[in-house]
């Protein structure tokens, strides 16, 4: 012991590690199987059908289309249309990711002859509204809180053959008036057509519509004829079911 405070020295005479192991595997494999169903796990994915046709050049009025997609869920359709012809600064520069409206006033899915939405959606006249619904389509709740790649801009594009006359175009809302310029590499054209068509909200499992056996059409009213032909692809968002045998590994997929 010092003036300025005591010092301590300890020294360890007996110093040992016990190291405990405790086996787990079997345990988890026992509440995994009281888990499983028949020794097979079910999980949930989501997948995506493509079907496309064909809109001849030409083309005006009522046109009622057949979108070839079957699925016991489906949550969302979604349509693109893409011009084709000479590729120029006029039609589609970006190929199938280009996407123009071709002056549709109306549009619509069809759905065991039950319309989505009720009332046709007219994009020339409202296409904040049109582009309101593609956002529900995607999954989002509001406005606010999503936010989208594609800009208003970009969405309000004519093909060859609309004219902006036909197009709304208010003061104060410039954003979304229809453009005719169209075709630009650095900008994609990205008019799309989204309705979402859920049986119970919310993203639940297998809570999109049947459409095992009710042909899924899209009907569309083109204000003006067709200048180009246009190859229109329907893309449904549906719902999948994996089921893994855990003894045998195999997995088969129900949609």
């Amino acid at each position: 012991m010092t003036g300025n405070g005591a010092v301590f020295r300890v020294t360890l005479l007996d110093f040992s590690i016990q190291l405990e192991y405790v086996d787990i595997g079997l345990n988890a494999l026992k509440m995994l199987d009281e888990t499983l169903v028949g020794g097979q796990a079910y999980n949930h994915g989501i997948s995506y059908r493509t079907a496309s046709v064909s809109l001849p050049a030409g083309s005006s009025g009522q046109q009622t289309l057949l979108a070839g997609i079957r699925a016991s869920s489906v949550k969302s359709l979604f349509t693109r249309f893409q011009e084709t012809g000479v590729v120029n600064s006029t039609v589609s520069v970006n190929g199938k990711n280009d996407s123009k409206n071709p002056s549709n006033n109306a549009l619509n899915f069809n759905i065991g002859v039950v319309r989505y939405p009720q009332v046709p959606i007219n994009p020339l006249v409202n296409p904040s509204q049109a582009f309101r619904e593609l956002q529900m389509a995607m999954g989002a709740f509001n406005s606010t809180q999503f936010q989208s790649s594609i800009v208003p801009s970009r969405y309000c594009i004519l093909s060859s053959c609309g004219t902006a006359s036909a197009a709304a175009t208010t003061a104060g809302t410039q954003a979304w008036d229809y453009q005719t310029v169209l075709s630009n590499p650095l900008a994609q054209a990205s008019f799309i057509f989204g309705e979402n068509v859920e049986v119970v909200a919310k993203r639940g499992v297998m809570s999109g519509l049947i459409c095992t056996s009710a042909p899924i059409f899209l009907e569309a009213n083109l204000a003006v004829a067709n200048t180009n032909t246009h190859n229109i692809y329907v893309q449904s968002m549906i719902d999948v079911i994996y089921i893994h045998n855990i003894k045998t590994g195999d997995v088969q997929v129900r949609m």
